[in-house]
Order: C-alpha cells, then structure tokens, then sequence
C-alpha cells in the first residue's frame, strides 16, 4: 500500500465580494492497487499509519505557505494550465496575488493576466455590492407575484358568486 501526502485547495466560502475563497489543506492518497486509489482530507489516524510519508511531505513542503481565503489560479477561467506554472514559477498561486502586480511591471506574457485579474476583483466588488439590493428586488417580486395570483383566485371567486346569483335570479 502506497500513501502520498500533499496539499488540496478546498472551497469554504465566499469573501467580501463574491469571490470563493479557498483554503490548502492536507490531503492523503492512498493506492492499494492499481484499481483502488481513495483521495481524502488527512486525519490523525492517517498521520498514524503513515509516520514516514508524513515526514517525507512534511520536509518536502517546509517553504511552503498554505492558500488562506483566496482564489487559486488554477480555478480562474482565465489562466490556463500554462498560465498557471509560468505564474506559479514567479510566486503568483492566487488570483488576489496577481491583481496586487503592476501590469507594466510584469513580463509581457502576464501583462495582460493582471489586468484581468484587477478587472475581475473589481467586478467582484461590484457584485457583492449590488447583491444584496437585488436579493431585496427578487424578493419583493416574488411576494408581488403571490400577490396578484391572490387577487386573481379572489377575482374569479367574485365572478362565481356574481355568475351563480344572476343565474338563480
């Protein structure tokens, strides 16, 4: 049995301004054969069973600084895979990394990436402003359509009793 230890961006929300955000956390796969493979969030009992490949990931990954409430590259649309090891080589892992880089400071080749990047969050920040307004608006539709489908069963019940009094006049 085969265990390997690495690190696994996980969704836990959205931040301020819509954007999700995830967080790296310890992950196992363990492979049994070549027709069982199990990938899952490490537990203790995994770090017990495994002592050395722990060890191993854990002087492998050393400089390593887990992703905190931010969005890794590698779940932008808008990088590719190439995209996101050329990034990745100059220490860019999340989108709110690239969007605090200069565009003129960057190679030609990210230039226009970062400018993506800043439209996005800002775009972002739009959203989660206009958000919540429009919550209030869909909600306010939603009980003026409950509204006039009452009003429309009370009308056609009116028409009923005006249709039944004139009918036994």
């Amino acid at each position: 049995m085969l265990a390997q230890f690495y690190w696994n961006p996980v969704q836990h929300g959205l931040d301020d301004q819509g954007i999700p955000v995830y967080e790296d956390r310890i992950f196992v796969k363990i492979t049994r054969d070549s027709t069982h493979t199990v990938n899952r969030e490490a537990e203790d009992e995994y770090y017990e069973r495994f002592p050395g490949e722990l060890k191993f990931f854990e002087k492998a990954t050393a400089k390593y600084e887990p992703i905190k409430d931010q969005l890794p590259l590698e779940f932008w649309p808008v990088a590719s895979p190439a995209d996101v090891a050329n990034l990745k080589g100059h220490g860019i892992r999340s989108v709110q990394d690239l969007a605090k880089k200069d565009p003129a400071k960057m190679p030609a080749a990210f230039a226009d990436l970062s400018a993506f990047a800043k439209n996005y969050m800002k775009f972002a920040g739009d959203v989660a402003k206009i958000t919540p307004r429009l919550s209030e608006l869909t909600d306010e539709n939603n009980q003026l359509k409950q509204d006039l489908r009452n009003a429309r069963g009370e009308t056609e019940a009116l028409r009923r009793a005006i249709s039944s009094k004139a009918a036994a006049a």
